[in-house]
């Protein structure tokens, strides 16, 4: 499930819910960065095992610039907290074409449960 809801003429805040059962990178939200533009990102994101014993916490500040039709990340992301009970659960962020992919890891062979809000200020 994934949900888009708008501030002030400028901000978003993007919730999204997954769930994945393997060691695989999954998309948990994807969002186009206007041409020409800037745009900063505040990401927090939690994960869960489906039966409560191993969680992860990611609160992270990031920005991304599309110049001309080519999106690159601004300096580099800004972890300001992160907690997790297992290092293979990860947050990754991707660039495809003119959109930044914002990825969760799980566990193989675990059920994870996962929410993010990610709030954009263009």
């Amino acid at each position: 499930m994934n949900v888009m809801t708008q501030g002030s003429k400028a901000d978003y805040t993007y919730i999204a819910t997954k769930q994945t059962t393997n060691a695989t990178a999954t998309i948990i939200e994807t969002i186009a960065i206007p041409e020409d533009d800037i745009v900063g990102f505040f990401l927090e994101v939690k994960g869960i095992k489906s039966d409560g014993s191993v969680a992860c916490h990611f609160v992270r500040h990031v920005a991304y610039k599309n110049d001309g039709g080519t999106v690159t990340i601004v300096g580099r992301y800004i972890n300001a907290q992160m907690q997790r009970e297992n290092t293979g659960l990860l947050l990754t962020q991707v660039i495809s074409g003119t959109t930044v992919q914002f990825k969760v890891k799980g566990l193989a062979a675990t059920t994870i449960n996962w929410t993010s809000k990610i709030t954009q200020t263009l």
